[in-house]
């Protein structure tokens, strides 16, 4: 269902493989726990057409950023009287630096999955302090939201897919390195599927740098990559 429960999955796998009897963690279904959506929307089963795109996302270039932790230390100080995550500062860097970088119109809206909509002019204009706010109000709405969507009472967010539109993946916490197959655990861990026609970022532990983290971005174009990285490199603004 998340990244937790893919982690217990895959450590279970690893545990059976290592010669276990039985997982460490044994599952707990819950089942009941989760309501039962009602599927009005789609009454005859008909299979849902997949989100709109454009072949021009095609071109997107993977890139690995380590961070060390001085860098995120340096973000979280530009914070006054603010408390955030090290999550909060590395999503707002991200997303300043890939709008600034591609030069979008400041009136076009910029989404950030998990469910943010603000103008790119705000982001890329505002203060760094007034980013990692509009991310930390995205986070206390959450729960919220997604339990008034499984009642019913909130319509699905918009699906378009759009250069300007980042998904964001937090593995930093998950300990997927911890997983062992029989020959001892992970120096690192990627997604294997690439999907070059969503901008994406995730965040994992770097392999040999204590406290720091490995940024794998696919989320702007070739001709873009020097600026954006020039952009997450600059801690002055």
């Amino acid at each position: 269902f998340d990244g937790v429960g893919t982690r217990q999955f895959l450590k279970a796998i690893g545990e059976i493989a290592r010669g276990y009897n039985q997982s460490s963690i044994p599952p707990i279904w819950c089942r009941a726990e989760m309501p039962i959506k009602q599927q009005d929307s789609n009454p005859n089963n008909s299979p849902i057409p997949p989100p709109s795109s454009s072949s021009a996302l095609m071109t997107l270039q993977r890139k690995f950023i380590d961070i060390p932790p001085h860098q995120i230390t340096k973000m979280m100080n530009k914070l006054i009287n603010q408390k955030c995550s090290t999550f909060d500062v590395l999503v707002a860097k991200l997303w300043r630096s890939k709008l600034r970088a591609i030069k979008t119109n400041p009136d076009v809206p910029a989404q950030l999955a998990f469910e943010i909509e603000t103008s790119c002019g705000k982001v890329v204009n505002g203060s760094f302090s007034e980013v990692v706010e509009l991310i930390q109000d995205a986070k206390r709405g959450l729960a919220s939201e997604f339990n008034a969507w499984v009642s019913g009472g909130c319509k699905a967010k918009d699906m378009k897919l759009s250069y300007v539109k980042i998904i964001v993946n937090d593995w930093t916490s998950i300990r997927f390195e911890d997983v062992d197959y029989g020959w001892g655990t992970a120096m690192s861990m990627i997604l294997v599927e690439d999907v070059p026609l969503l901008p994406t970022c995730l965040f994992t532990k770097t392999p040999k740098l204590l406290n720091g983290v490995r940024s794998v971005t696919s989320c702007v174009k070739e001709e873009y990559m020097e600026e954006f990285i020039n952009q997450l490199n600059n801690f002055d603004d």
